[in-house]
């Protein structure tokens, strides 16, 4: 087999969206072996392979379609959000295509594909092993290009919000075009206080904070040493917690402490965590259920109770096996549609068990109920939850707008203890765990059609501002591009109009410096300007037949000559489109359009 990729970085002949195009010339391979092979990774891959793949008739659109299709599932199960894959015979080739957000990703996850196919067509043994490793190895690469909130990147497709990344190789994505555009890391907007995220890192400055504002907190004590532990427990007393001031996900956090044995475990557990090189914090424990309140623009949004997964024995089972079968069925999207994460077994955990006399081999009784630690938390360590936002106590509200106010925060997450939501924190006692500035959103999502729907969630925390801006296409010859431009500088008259035409990009008179770049990133560098409310684009035919459209979507797009299959394509891509026939007429449309 030969095997060619092609970057589509815009709609194209092939799917309305960007594509890895794969060329493949099946030199030796016969129909029957390929088939063969086929079927022998639909028997390997079950969970990464539709049903339907193997109705496909013809051998050769079957192995197309295999392979698009294993990439297409291989992305979407480690947090893609594609919609597109196919694949088609061409005279003398198998044309597959593949949808991309990253191209790193899904031409990784082709190679995956490939890594197993042809050794098996090769009649060569793969482990399950081997595969499970590779397939592992791959969601650890994807996850350093996950560099958005799910939910929110999910709900803004629901909105028919285009996004894009805000910067290469960075945690930022961009949501919505120029002025219409916002800018988040994860679910934090660019927007949020500086100072404020800042004070949020810190658990004994954003505790000082809280107290500062008369909000209700615990005792604590902030120690160095294993030396400082006594003064600290005859300080705070039992029950206590134990933290590093800095951290998050409850990585190196032990509650319910009882003894001094039991501290200077739990002390010891805190140093060598991946936050360990920061100062301990020793403070007051309370009994009651973590909620994770969410205020967004300074609203209160939601209210989730957060429950440690319970473990119910069978008088056979170790706790181990327990926990494995749980991690089993949570695999499975069938039997866990809500997508609960796995329990960890790690050390934390073996700690937690040795404070009730037991190990991960120990077995539970027939029916006998074991709550694993309240400092499990909901997508790191498998907890589930509850949708409390309607009776949560209206101080408690009041209090987690007043704290995102003063922090000008303007997506927090406040981490509030309490045995009873529904009551004020002057009637039972609770505090303020920790507010966070860029809180995860997988919660909203397992609540489902209880809580919001995608889309009220998504246009909540973008904002209603958010959305495109008129953009138009003008498609032309290389030779026209000089032309073009000229006409630009003498009639642009407004600063807030960007265009692109050929290489130049210009915001008004302005002319911005344009560096190597991958695709279109000359047009969203035009995109990503605030100033702008209008945009050009004007293109050398030939570079879109290469690269696709510069984006999804346009006003209007004009042009003189195209071939009928790229017509489809423009007449998909706006509601209006425009015929030329010489470079007068075009200024006069232009013109038209600038003046509107």
């Amino acid at each position: 087999m030969r095997i060619t990729t092609k970057l589509f970085h815009g709609p194209n002949i092939y799917a309305n969206v960007p594509i890895v195009l794969i060329t493949i010339k099946v030199l030796s391979a016969q129909p029957e072996v390929l088939i063969e092979t086929c079927k022998e990774i639909e028997k390997l891959l079950p969970n990464y392979v539709d049903e339907n793949i193997s109705k496909i008739l013809t051998p050769y659109t079957h192995f197309g379609m295999l392979m698009s299709n294993f990439a297409f599932n291989l992305i979407n199960k480690n947090k893609g959000l594609l919609t597109s894959y196919g694949a088609k015979e061409s005279s003398d080739a198998i044309l597959s295509w593949v949808e991309f957000d990253t191209p790193e990703v899904t031409l990784k996850a082709i190679e995956l594909f490939f890594n197993i196919f042809l050794p098996l067509l090769q009649k060569k043994q793969l482990s399950s092993a081997a595969i499970d490793q590779a397939i592992v190895n791959y969601a650890e690469f994807a996850k350093k290009y996950s560099n958005y909130d799910y939910e929110l990147l999910s709900g803004s497709k629901s909105l028919d919000i285009p996004s894009f990344k805000f910067m290469t190789n960075s945690l930022y994505r961009q949501y919505g075009w120029g002025k219409n555009s916002r800018v988040f890391r994860g679910s934090s907007p660019m927007e949020d206080s500086y100072h404020g995220v800042f004070v949020s890192m810190d658990k004994v400055a954003s505790k000082e904070l809280l107290k500062s504002i008369g909000m209700p907190v615990v005792k604590d004590v902030v120690i160095q040493s294993r030396e400082q532990l006594q003064k600290a427990a005859e300080t705070i007393g039992y029950p206590c917690v134990v933290k590093p001031i800095r951290g998050a996900q409850a990585i190196g956090i032990s509650v319910n402490i009882l003894s001094f044995d039991e501290l200077q475990n739990a002390f010891d557990h805190a140093k060598q965590s991946s936050f360990g090189n920061n100062p301990i914090m020793i403070e007051e424990n309370i009994n009651g259920y973590a909620h994770r309140i969410h205020v967004v623009r300074g609203k209160f949004f939601v209210s989730i109770k957060k429950m440690p997964p319970i473990l119910i024995g069978n008088g056979i089972s170790t706790i181990q096996s327990l926990i494995e079968e749980i991690n089993i069925q949570r695999m499975d999207v069938r039997k866990n549609p809500d997508s609960l994460k796995q329990i960890q077994i790690n050390d934390e955990l073996i700690v937690y068990l040795k404070k009730f006399h037991l190990t991960l081999q120990s077995i539970l009784s027939d029916n006998q109920e074991f709550q694993l630690s309240t400092t499990f938390t909901y997508g790191v360590h498998g907890a589930s939850i509850e949708n409390t936002t309607n009776i949560t106590h209206p101080d408690i509200i009041h209090m987690a707008e007043a704290i995102a106010k003063v922090t000008h925060i303007d997506m927090l997450a406040i981490d509030y203890i309490t045995s009873d939501i529904s009551k004020s924190f002057h009637e039972i006692k609770s505090a303020i765990c920790e507010y966070n500035h860029t809180p995860g959103l997988g919660s909203l999502k397992v609540l489902g059609a209880s809580l919001y729907t995608p889309l009220e969630v998504a246009r909540t925390f973008i904002g209603d501002e958010v959305g495109r801006i008129p953009i138009f296409l003008v498609l032309v010859e290389n030779s026209h591009l000089g032309k073009i431009d000229t006409w630009f500088i003498n009639n642009i008259k407004e600063s807030s109009v960007g265009y692109m035409c050929g290489d130049k990009v210009a915001v008004g008179r302005f002319v911005l410096n344009t560096y190597e770049s991958q695709g279109w990133d000359s047009a969203k560098m035009l995109l990503r300007q605030k100033t702008t409310d209008k945009v050009f684009l004007i293109c050398d035919k030939e570079e879109v037949l290469e690269k696709g459209l510069p984006v999804d979507s346009f006003d209007t797009i004009f042009y003189d000559q195209i071939t009928d299959d790229w017509l489809v394509v423009l007449d998909n891509a706006t509601a209006r489109l425009q015929k030329y026939s010489q470079l007068d007429v075009l200024f006069e449309l232009l013109e038209k359009e600038l003046s509107n």
